[in-house]
């Protein structure tokens, strides 16, 4: 219990310090106790008989290993033998998961607790990033925080970040983090701080995501260039700069294509037929064929399988109305098709790279929903008066 309570109060203070913009201070304390409480009593509940998988145990035990030889967050990336024990034990290029668990065991000790509540964290930037994407396509403060707030409580991110210590927290926070990097970039003025400070953050998190999942930075490039013809050319920009922004972003992608190890990525592909593969991820889990060491997952499939059309029809209504949310479907819509093809891709795992557009999507049908209530109410007001 004490060895739990200082990551915990440091995973809360994250929470707080992210969600306090979009949804102001009593708001983002309240979501962040309910957030860190779920992960906190979770843990006190399981002790160390809780879900676990192949692969958090494999991280688990890969980091801890890594600090009992000696290496620290810092040596383990700049001397020759820390990184060739990093990317040896990790067996491939996906060591970004493995060092930011060196770091945190650095830090707080060799627990399993400790990266489950700072996955906790990890999702409110998400949250944010949701919130500042929202603000940048016109709707209001109350609506980018209402979503941040939906996004924060979410029962994918809920699960997924308290309950397993597995990289995917951060991999669709980082692709949001970058999505919200290509909409201010369009959005701000060339040249100005805005301007540099959002390009440097999309830098970071393609660079980043290169060391979680190599095949996504290469499509978010790739979205971005599709994206700039469905409306994304930035207003500041005239058709020479309309060029040399379409070709920094091609030959960003074509550059990153190259560097990722093509032949690991065609060696997924399985011959499944996409249309078949694209319809069996935003399916899955199906709640009555849930294995048990997915069973955290019943709860959470079931609301899933209620909102999907309600997240469709709040999808398409949201790419007729905001360009910004053309990119992020452009980039779900380009990573559904990519694992539509592989079996090994086909998962519920897989299916969180898409949470954050399924998310807006459900919720943005909620609100329609409502103003729609408020709408034949005031209406029937206005005939009894």
């Amino acid at each position: 219990m004490q060895l739990m309570l200082i990551p915990a109060v440091c995973a809360f203070a994250l929470c707080v310090l992210f969600l306090s913009r979009p949804i102001g201070l009593r708001g983002a304390v309240a979501a962040s106790i309910i957030k860190v409480g779920i992960c906190a009593c979770y843990l006190l509940w399981v002790g160390n008989s809780g879900f676990r998988l192949f692969d958090d145990r494999t991280y688990f035990e890969n980091a801890a290993s890594i600090l009992q030889q000696g290496y620290n967050p810092v040596s383990v990336l700049t001397t020759p033998d820390g990184l060739s024990t990093l990317f040896s034990t990790v067996g491939g290029e996906h060591v970004g998961y493995t060092w930011w668990n060196v770091l945190l065991f650095w830090v707080f000790g060799a627990a399993y607790f400790v990266p489950l509540f700072f996955n906790v964290a990890i999702s409110c930037i998400a949250a944010w990033a949701a919130a500042s994407i929202a603000l940048s396509a016109g709707f209001s403060r109350k609506y980018a925080g209402a979503l941040a707030l939906f996004f924060a409580l979410h029962w994918d991110v809920l699960v997924w970040s308290s309950i397993l210590n597995l990289k995917d927290t951060i991999t669709f926070t980082l692709a949001l983090v970058a999505i919200n990097g290509f909409v201010q970039i369009r959005n701000a003025r060339f040249g100005a701080l805005k301007f540099w400070i959002n390009a440097a953050s999309v830098a970071l998190a393609l660079g980043a995501l290169q060391y979680f999942r190599f095949y996504l930075p290469p499509i978010l490039l790739a979205s971005a260039c599709v994206w700039l013809f469905l409306g994304g050319m930035p207003t500041w920009a005239g058709p020479p700069m309309r060029l040399a922004l379409l070709c920094v972003f091609a030959l960003g992608f074509a550059a990153m294509a190259f560097r990722a190890p093509l032949s690991s990525a065609s060696g997924t592909i399985s011959g499944t037929n996409a249309a078949e593969g694209f319809v069996r991820i935003l399916l899955t889990p199906q709640p009555w064929s849930i294995e048990p060491n997915y069973g955290f997952l019943l709860l959470p499939s079931l609301l899933h399988w209620l909102m999907l059309v309600p997240a469709v029809f709040g999808i398409l209504r949201l790419n007729q109305i905001s360009v910004e949310a053309r990119l992020l479907t452009v980039y779900s819509l380009l990573c559904l098709s990519a694992f539509a093809v592989s079996d090994a891709l086909i998962g519920p795992r897989q299916r969180l790279v898409v949470c954050p557009l399924l998310i807006w999507g459900q919720f943005h049908a909620l609100v329609m929903f409502v103003e729609r209530i408020e709408l034949r109410y005031q209406s029937r007001e206005a005939a009894a008066s």
